[in-house]
């Protein structure tokens, strides 16, 4: 069976098949690998994410220190953060926030090349030093995050840590659990999806996504979370029959899906209704689903202490020091003006769109590391490829479908954006900041998917087919090139820039 043949949404003589026949994920998978190049794509997106976990310095993602220390208390079973005057964070070895202080900085020198070396970097992984007394450490904007999403990078630090080995291999084992969390949670999503597959995909190899995978970075369990709740909506908007292993799944997905970023939650009502305008069980399962996630976000905000949130950021239309609002003080704001609110958050999108759009291609580092433009226009035409290679004859979602997909990610865009003007930026600010490019991946698939058409001919189409294993691959070695160069040859400028 070829890609995107495994359902049909739309096809008025089909409707949900019977229980007996309802699709197993070890079945979608089998589907998903008949799609032409689908073997190579998975193996470019693991050897891409093993090579970037060691490929990047360390602490050289955005905000990889913060992911460590967070991390670091999820292994010590350090379920809620603590608050003191030096902010909100968690006691950790003296050692473990020496690494990330001292000895590997994220912003060693703002405004002169740094190049690293792979010498101190084996220097710091021999390194027997104790790991000293307890110190508070703060890092507010990920103090509040629900360990959920620190349970790969955590798992990986706890098992080094009692082999006895030094902070920086627990370092690295923490990258390698999370990305291989990450690429198993995108994988099952792609053996999930009944059609539409290669959309996924095609953002999966966006170069920015191996990138965080290969890190810290809790973004790697988010986009995965994303994806596989993409998947899901697909199937229950398909008329697929509903799977005992599926009805279990689902709302452990909603939940985790929640606790990863509450704005995320949303994805799910993608399946809302199916093709035929009704509500069957899977949709009331996705509904259930999205109950039960709301419930754990509203637990967690409860007790993960985010109201605590206020720090120190440079403002990006000033370039001076500000204090982001407290939330409850922030939504004071835009209840009181929400038509005002709404012209901000029209324009300050607007604004950022085209660095959004490099920043989720990929833009590496402190967002310091562009690659070379053509790259760039290369990953806009592998996601083209994906919305155009579709078959003439193939099952596509209706008028109806493809509006709905299309607003609901306007409208978790619109939450993103809204989440960062809450607990990011200054209050009342006409702007909004620190919203990254790489905050919109987790539902850039449903964008793609609303977007299929059969718009080439079959011979173009398979030329197509051919072409985009091939774009993956020529995408994220490039990338990988352009990384190594940057910090291991030719040096990198380390301020912040988003």
């Amino acid at each position: 069976m070829r890609d995107d043949q495994a359902a049909a949404p739309d096809r008025p003589d089909r409707g949900p098949e019977p229980k007996g026949r309802a699709r197993s994920p070890a079945a979608a998978a089998g589907a998903a690998s008949a799609m032409p190049g689908a073997p190579m794509l998975r193996w470019i997106l693991v050897v891409a994410t093993l090579l970037h976990v060691v490929a990047t310095p360390p602490f050289q993602v955005a905000d990889e220190d913060f992911h460590f220390y967070k991390a670091y208390q999820v292994s010590l079973g350090g379920i809620v953060s603590v608050a003191r005057e030096g902010g909100l964070g968690y006691p950790l070895p003296e050692a473990v926030a020496a690494l990330a202080q001292r000895r590997f900085p994220p912003q060693r020198t703002p405004s002169e090349p740094v190049v690293f070396d792979a010498g101190e970097v084996l220097a710091a992984l021999r390194d027997s030093a104790a790991p000293g007394p307890s110190v508070f450490v703060s890092f507010p904007n990920m103090a509040p995050y629900a360990p959920s999403m620190y349970a790969p990078q955590a798992l990986g630090i706890l098992l080094v840590r009692e082999a006895g080995l030094p902070p920086l291999a627990m370092f690295y084992a923490g990258r390698l659990v999370n990305g291989l969390a990450g690429v198993g949670l995108i994988l099952l999503a792609v053996a999930l999806m009944p059609f539409g597959r290669r959309a996924l995909l095609a953002v999966a190899l966006l170069p920015m996504v191996p990138s965080l995978l290969g890190s810290l970075s809790a973004d790697a369990t988010i986009i995965g979370l994303g994806f596989v709740g993409i998947a899901l909506a697909m199937r229950a908007s398909s008329g697929l029959a509903l799977g005992r292993g599926e009805a279990r799944l689902t709302p452990v997905a909603g939940a985790l899906l929640a606790l990863a970023k509450g704005v995320y939650l949303p994805i799910l009502a993608a399946g809302i209704p199916d093709a035929r305008l009704r509500l069957g069980a899977r949709q009331w399962l996705l509904l259930a689903a999205m109950i039960v996630g709301a419930g754990c976000f509203l637990a967690w905000v409860a007790l993960g202490r985010g109201a605590e949130i206020q720090y120190s950021i440079v403002s990006r239309r000033t370039l001076e020091q500000a204090v982001t609002a407290r939330p409850g003080e922030q939504l004071g704001v835009i209840l009181a003006a929400p038509l005002g609110y709404a012209g901000v958050l029209a324009s300050s999108f607007l604004e950022r769109l085209p660095v959004y759009a490099l920043q989720a291609i990929g833009r590496f580092g402190w967002n310091t590391i562009l690659m070379p433009l053509p790259l760039y226009a290369l990953a806009v035409l592998m996601l083209a490829l994906a919305v155009v290679t579709v078959r003439r004859d193939e099952p596509l979602p209706r008028a109806w479908q493809r509006a709905w997909w299309i607003l609901l990610a306007a409208g978790l865009a619109a939450l993103v954006e809204t989440a960062l003007y809450l607990t990011g930026t200054p209050l009342g600010a006409d702007h909004i900041q620190g919203t990254q490019g790489r905050y919109f991946l987790p539902f850039l698939p449903l964008l793609l998917l609303a977007l299929r058409v059969p718009a080439l001919p079959p011979r173009a189409r398979v030329a197509a087919e051919r072409a985009f294993p091939l774009l993956g691959l020529g995408l994220n070695l490039a990338a990988l090139f352009v990384i190594l160069d940057a910090y291991w040859v030719s040096g990198v400028v380390r301020a912040r820039g988003f």
